[in-house]
This record gives C-alpha cells, structure tokens and sequence, in this order.
C-alpha cells in the first residue's frame, strides 16, 4: 500500500468521524449550536462530498493497484500417480542398491590379509518382461568417482522358499567393477537380487505358477520388501580333495554384499 493512499484512507476516517460525530450533537443538542465542535449544515454537507470524493479515489487506487499487482504463479502441483501391479509380468521397478564387491570377513576365513571394501549405491529402472527377461531402463549410479557398469540384467524368476512357504522374486546382474576396486578391480561380478513379494492392498494372496507371480483374481497390489544382494562363492571341501577328483567349484554358497528396495514405477 503506497504512501499516499494510506493519507487518504486515514482522511477519510478523520472525516466521517467528525461528521458523524457533529451531525449527531446537532440533533441531539439544538441549544449548544455554539458549541467549538458544532457545524452549521452546509458545512456539513461539504465535509460529506470531500468524504466521498475520496472514497471515490482510494477505490480507484485500489483497483489500479490490483491490475498491476503480479499474479502469483504458486499452484497446487498434481498428485503423482502410483504405479500399481496386480501381475509381475512387463512390471517396470526402480532397483536401489548399496553392495560391495566382497562379503564380510567370516571367522573361518583363511585369508590374512583384511582390505577395505568399497561400496557401491545407486538407482537402476528395470522391467520384467512377461516372456521372463529383463530390460535395463536406466541406471544412475550414486558415486560420481567410483562408478559400476550394468552390463545386462539375466531374467527374473519367482521361485516359493522351502523354509517359510513364501513367494520370492529373483533376479540377477552382470556388473563391472571401478579399476579402484579393492578386491576386483575391473573384474565383471554377477550379483543375486532376492526380495519376498507381498499383496499389500488386499492383503489376499500371491499366485505363484509357471515362474511368474500375480494377486488371486486381479484384485490388490503386489508389492516388495527390502531385499538382499548376494554373490556366489566356491566352498573347498575339508582338505580340498575328494579321494582322486578336486571339489573345488562343486560346493557353493550365496555370501551377503548389500541391500537393495524395489519400489513399482510406471
């Protein structure tokens, strides 16, 4: 509110009041027509036109004022579809991760020599095709310095575990390690993705048939827990032969290296 029609509107004020205020003893009180405060009529009658004429001025002011005020730009922005599944299949996930290259010492390990592990974290926009593979959408790796490559993401399966009769979405990726890898450096490593698949919305059940996953009757939403990264490691049996023939490579086993959240996008 500029200076001068703050001026006005306090003019107004003054006038009315004083007109207000002497109209009213001018009736009230006929006998104190002498009064300091007592105006004559006409006197009146003035003190009412330049009230109104400046009435007429602050709501001209007040209407420039709003043609020229900027209008503000600050809207409500629309809210983001979810993106919901009913059917695992041609489903497309954002995969975020945070693994290393090696899993965490054991207390059996022979190694003596203990180095630091670099860890990897990042975002990578997958889509499990109905035909079982899976198609990279994006990947944007956290780290600016110490980079991995997803050179292919293998095909997606859904397997019920025989420990809690549970669906389980599995999946696995090729990716190259950075040169400054302490373990592997530059070496590509294939890396296991496993995360429980649950009907959320429902709350009903998960239909598990043919390696794919859907909700019973098309009805809720399929949705996944905070999943595990693994890689596979050769286990040497007790005194690395057995009789005549090595078993080194033929016992295996799944190490932990990270964790990653599979949320659903569209």
């Amino acid at each position: 509110m500029t200076k001068h029609f703050k001026c006005i509107i306090l003019t107004i004020h003054l006038l009315s009041t004083i007109t207000a205020f002497h109209v009213g003893s001018y009736q009230s009180s006929p006998t104190k027509q002498r009064s300091i405060l007592s105006l004559s009529s006409e006197n009146v009658e003035n003190l009412k036109d330049k009230a109104a004429q400046l009435r007429r001025e602050a709501q001209e002011l007040e209407d420039k004022m709003m043609k020229t005020r900027p209008v503000s730009t600050n809207t409500i922005p629309e809210p983001v579809a979810k993106a919901v599944y009913t059917s695992m299949d041609d489903s497309k996930w954002t995969l975020t991760y945070r693994f290393a290259s090696e899993p965490p010492p054991q207390d059996d390990d022979d190694s003596t020599e203990i180095k630091k592990r670099l860890f990897y974290s990042g975002k990578v926009n997958v889509q499990f095709l109905n035909d079982g593979y899976t198609t990279i959408l994006q990947h944007e790796p956290s780290s600016s310095t110490t980079k991995i490559q997803i050179q292919k993401f293998w095909g997606w399966d859904v397997e019920v575990s025989n420990e809690d009769d549970l669906p389980y979405l599995l999946c696995s990726a090729d990716i190259t390690l950075p040169e400054e890898d302490t373990y592997a450096p530059g070496e590509t490593i294939r890396f296991y993705f496993q995360t429980l698949v649950e009907n959320t919305s429902g709350g009903g059940e998960i239909v598990v048939k043919d390696g794919t996953l859907s909700t019973a009757d098309g009805k809720g939403e399929i949705s996944c827990k905070d999943g595990t990264i693994t890689v596979k490691r050769d286990v040497e049996p007790p005194g690395g032969f057995w009789g005549i023939f090595n078993g080194g490579g033929i016992l295996a086993q799944f190490r932990y290296v990270g964790e990653f959240t599979c949320r659903p996008i569209l």
